[in-house]
């Protein structure tokens, strides 16, 4: 019988260390966040012009920090800005880019803001990095799906621009993401993900597979990390920003 209460009382132990554990290890990744600002106002407007020509490149970002430019140094740092570094290098004309960005934003939060404000701008371009937050606040997959169907469709009625669906990268440099979370994020991430390949075929939009493309050198280097352990870092962005590039030009 002493046993049987020496085993009980392990147990308990046991199960309430791992209890814990796992509460800190989740909680770690959020408070660590308070400890980051957006460099960048939601809204900005930047100009490249490397001709003399009239015609104008319009582009519009669309999505949450990763869009905002939350670890960034400054708005020339950000995504946004050097996508249209290389547009307009490659182009030739000038990019005018209006980030509609905003840090938490969730799927839902697109709809009664950012879709609304984008189609002002008479944008050629639009990309849609959205999805990191719905993950993380556990937003069904029916509801994200229905979210983006809105989003794209309201996009393609009011707008004539080139939409690209970038898709949830993985991010958390190993002390800031600890296991088990590391492999149920990123389990729960794919998801996601398949979630946004279904939405860009029955959308027609051209989907941009960042996730795959970035995966690797973001588990393996954490120079590619702001303080925060969790946003890029300047050179984390530079590299989205090759990547994505990679897809759309």
């Amino acid at each position: 019988m002493k046993k049987h209460w020496i085993i009980i009382i392990i147990l308990v132990i046991l199960t309430a260390v791992v209890g814990i554990y796992l509460n800190r290890s989740y909680a770690y990744i959020f408070s660590k966040f308070k400890l980051i600002r957006p460099p960048v106002e939601k809204n900005y407007m930047t100009e490249k012009t490397l001709s003399e020509k009239s015609q104008l490149i319009t582009y519009v970002a669309i999505g949450d920090s990763l869009t905002a430019g939350v670890g960034a140094s400054s708005v020339s740092s950000s995504l946004p800005a050097l996508l249209a570094e290389k547009i307009s290098a490659d182009q030739g004309i000038p990019v005018s880019v209006k980030n509609l960005g905003v840090a938490g934003a969730t799927s839902f939060d697109l709809l009664t803001g950012q879709i609304l404000d984008a189609s002002q701008y008479n944008p050629q371009i639009i990309t849609l990095f959205i999805g990191t937050n719905d993950l993380h606040n556990f937003v069904p997959l029916d509801k994200f799906k229905s979210n983006l169907l809105t989003a794209i469709e309201a996009l393609q009625r009011t707008t004539q621009a080139k939409i690209y669906l970038i898709n949830v990268p993985y991010l958390g440099a190993k002390d800031l993401v600890l296991p088990p979370y590391d492999k149920y994020f990123d389990w729960e991430l794919k998801k996601y993900n398949s979630v946004m390949a279904e939405v860009a075929q029955q959308t027609g939009v051209e989907l941009v597979d960042l996730y795959s493309a970035s995966k690797r050198p973001l588990q393996a280097d954490s120079k590619l990390y702001c303080i925060d352990r969790f946003h890029p870092s300047d050179s984390g962005y530079a590299l989205w920003a090759d990547l994505i590039y990679g897809d759309i030009k």
